[in-house]
């Protein structure tokens, strides 16, 4: 209906000017000029958005991590159930046009190339990685998001800690990292410094560790305990509600 009448509505345009096509419509819809023209103005919003959402998606799916593959960003969410999640239910993932928009101009920042090496694949003993930024043994990883935090998040630092595994491994020595953290919004930047503390090898094995839960789980079909490593991660995960469904399959007592 809404199709039809906005087909009906250019039609018009074409044989007469857009006042004289706004009576027009307004005559065959019964409605008054004013109305029309909100009605039309709510359809073509419509139009654009549904389009504009089409579009979003169809370049979030491009630039998704593949899925048969572990990668570093499923290794350092805060709760491994997340993870495993992602890979078994992974066409449950909701989420609202902002947040969706926002995604996508995060995509859009990763197109411009900032340091020599941009988007850089790499993998190491089965883990996958998509370095952001790296040139002159510096990782930079870009953050697009809503609210910058006063501190880097621990689970960002964790990401380039894990890059920097894969970089060194791969022939990249990386001495340090920078988080960039831009609003979207606000258009507010922040950069955050980050100094390797634990040793190579430590970091090697945690990751390592990491993936073989994740990849068992998997296997067995044996979705991860329910218990994050920071206090926020239910709140702004994806996949609570799936998560839900399944805790209140069991007593707390099981």
């Amino acid at each position: 209906m809404s199709h039809d009448i906005l087909t009906k509505f250019k039609s018009l345009l074409s044989q007469m000017p857009p006042d004289i096509a706004i009576t027009q419509l307004s005559s065959e819809l019964q409605i008054d000029p004013q109305k029309t023209i909100e009605y039309l103005q709510k359809i073509i919003e419509s139009t654009v958005k549904t389009k504009l959402l089409h579009a979003i998606t169809r370049e979030l799916e491009k630039a998704k991590p593949p899925l048969e593959k572990i990668n570093v960003t499923d290794l350092t969410f805060p709760c491994l159930r997340y993870a495993y999640y992602s890979k078994k239910f992974y066409r449950e993932r909701r989420g609202r046009l902002p947040e969706l928009l926002a995604m996508w101009i995060g995509i859009k920042l990763h197109e411009t190339s900032i340091f020599k090496h941009s988007e850089l694949e790499l993998e190491y003993k089965g883990v996958y990685g998509r370095v952001d930024e790296y040139e002159d043994e510096i990782i930079l990883e870009i953050k697009t998001t809503r609210n910058i935090p006063p501190k880097p998040y621990p689970h960002h630092v964790k990401q380039v800690s894990y890059y920097r595994v894969l970089l060194e491994r791969n022939g990249y020595p990386a001495k340090l990292a920078v988080i960039l953290y831009i609003n979207v919004h606000t258009l507010e930047t922040k950069a955050y410094t980050i100094l390797f503390e634990q040793p190579l090898e430590e970091l090697e094995r945690e990751m390592l560790e990491r993936k073989q839960k994740l990849e068992k789980a998997l296997a067995e079909n044996r979705i991860p305990p329910p218990t994050p490593e920071e206090p926020w991660a239910c709140d702004y995960c994806v996949y609570a509600y799936l998560c839900g469904i399944e805790m209140g399959k069991t007593s707390p007592c099981d």
